[in-house]
C-alpha cells in the first residue's frame, strides 16, 4: 500500500494555514497484482481516496473519470478568479462535501498523482 500525499509529514504551520480537511486529503493504493489488472483492469479497486475523516474507494474506472472531472472543475475555478474563501458543495461518491477551492485544487492534484502512479508503475512492471 502506498500513500500519495503522506499526511502525517505535512507540518503544523500548513495545517494551521490550509486546515485540516486540505492537510489530511490522501489517496491510499491498494496493493495490485499483474493477474488482476490483465484480467479486468477497469473494475480493479485501486485505492482510497481521504477526503477529512471521510475514506471512499475508487476503481480505476472511476479514478479516470473523477479525475478528468475535478481537472475540469478546477481549470473552471481558476479560470473565473473566484475568491479563496468561497464554499462550493461537491459530490464525491454520492457524498456531498461542502469544500474551499484549495481543497478541491488538493483533491483534484492527488486524484491525478494517484492515477500517474498507478499507470507508471504499470507500465514498468511493478504492478502497484
Amino acid at each position: 500500500m502506498g500513500s500519495i500525499n503522506q499526511p502525517w509529514a505535512i507540518s503544523e504551520k500548513f495545517v494551521q494555514r490550509y486546515g485540516t480537511t486540505w492537510a489530511n486529503t490522501d489517496f491510499v493504493m491498494n496493493e495490485v497484482y499483474e493477474s488482476q489488472f490483465k484480467t479486468d483492469p477497469m473494475d480493479l479497486k485501486v485505492g482510497t481516496l481521504h477526503v477529512g475523516n471521510v475514506k471512499i474507494g475508487f476503481k480505476y474506472k472511476y479514478l479516470l473519470s473523477e479525475t478528468q472531472r475535478f481537472k475540469h472543475l478546477i481549470n473552471g475555478m481558476y479560470a473565473t478568479k473566484t475568491p479563496k474563501d468561497q464554499k462550493f458543495h461537491l459530490e464525491i461518491a454520492n457524498r456531498e462535501f461542502i469544500l474551499q477551492k484549495h481543497e478541491i485544487a488538493k483533491i483534484a492534484e492527488t486524484l491525478e498523482f494517484a492515477l500517474d502512479a498507478i499507470q507508471r508503475r504499470y507500465q514498468l512492471g511493478l504492478y502497484l
